[in-house]
């Protein structure tokens, strides 16, 4: 089969190469995908961004969610038959959706229901989970909580503000002005121009702040989360309450904890001056979610904004593409 490979971390072009199509396990299914989107994770592992967290055996193939159909299932494997249409979010040590087949759990797939195009399914797995993850298991936002969505008119964004507004949160999130009617009918209630100067400053409080930008931006919300508030980052670095849930921390060497404090301490100590809950996180591959999330969304009528497509062989532009920081909405790549 084709698939898209890197051989080391850097900037250099992706490989296309031939490699044998994989078996499933017994737990397994083999999914001859159809469409696959690109995420901003595929580009940190390309450049090894996440190498502290994140294991890699080369030659790696990117690609971290799917859209496609089952064309064998292992022996144990009884949801599932050859001939359905699934989509999943693949877990971060077994990525490799820009390839032509794919071997995945079964426990990390779900049916595509019918009102959905495989390009849409594709969009939805690794940011809607995250997304869901995000404002569900981790800020756990209520109805009429105000909540802090950065850079909404990116993949995540577009697909978080939706998710919040079905949650009953009031979303306030930040875009240039071309992007404020299609954000507020996403469900946005508040769309700050990040064109203005101190455009910080015009934030106000809130409950809960789900940060899709880390950096300053990242630093600055603390002083907008009302004290006992949550933020959770998908844009900053591991802090000590991730890798605790991970299980993670005790087990790194005291160099690597030295440094991981450098890098996050600062925000560790800010939260606990704040008294606000704060950490990083990564999302979870899981199955069930999916299902439960694609039941709230095509429910709501909510569907993914996609900005762009590419064909299999046009890989490289749509990475290319979501590296520039241009796309508004999900790129996806179709086969």
């Amino acid at each position: 089969m084709k698939a898209y490979t890197i051989s080391k971390y850097g900037k250099q072009p992706l490989t296309l190469s031939e490699l044998p199509i994989p078996v499933p396990t017994d737990t397994q299914v083999l999914v001859k995908i159809n469409a696959a989107s690109v995420n901003p994770i595929d580009l940190k592992r390309k450049h090894g961004d996440l190498r502290t967290i994140m294991a890699t055996e080369f030659p790696l193939t990117l690609g971290h969610d799917f859209a496609g159909e089952v064309i064998q299932t292992g022996s144990d494997v009884h949801r599932f038959k050859v001939g359905d249409r699934v989509f999943g979010k693949l877990p971060d040590d077994h990525i490799g959706s820009f390839a032509e087949y794919v071997t995945v759990e079964a426990v990390n797939i779900a049916r595509i229901p019918a009102e959905l195009s495989d390009v849409q399914a594709a969009a939805i797995p690794l940011v809607g989970l995250t997304a869901y993850q995000a404002l569900h298991n981790y800020l756990n936002v209520q109805p009429g909580q105000r909540v802090y969505i950065p850079a909404g008119s990116g993949g995540l964004g577009s697909l978080a503000i939706p998710i919040a507004a079905v949650l009953g949160a009031e979303v306030t999130t930040t875009a240039s002005p071309k992007s404020v009617d299609r954000l507020k009918a996403l469900g946005a209630t508040t769309v700050v121009d990040y064109h203005q100067p101190n455009f910080l400053t015009q934030l106000g409080t809130f409950d809960a702040a789900f940060d899709l930008r880390g950096g300053q931006e990242l630093t600055a919300t603390f002083d907008h989360v009302k004290p006992g508030g949550r933020i959770v980052t998908v844009n900053g670095f591991p802090n000590r309450a991730f890798l605790k849930d991970q299980g993670d921390y005790y087990q790194l060497k005291a160099p690597m904890r030295f440094l991981l404090k450098l890098l996050s301490g600062r925000l560790d100590k800010k939260a606990k001056q704040r008294n606000i809950d704060y950490r990083f996180m990564l999302v979870k591959s899981s199955g069930a979610q999916l299902a439960e999330l694609t039941d709230l969304l095509t429910t709501n009528h909510v569907l993914p904004t996609i900005d762009q497509t590419f064909t299999f062989d046009q890989t490289q532009a749509a990475l290319d593409y979501v590296a520039s920081g241009h796309a508004t909405g999900k790129v996806v790549i179709t086969q």
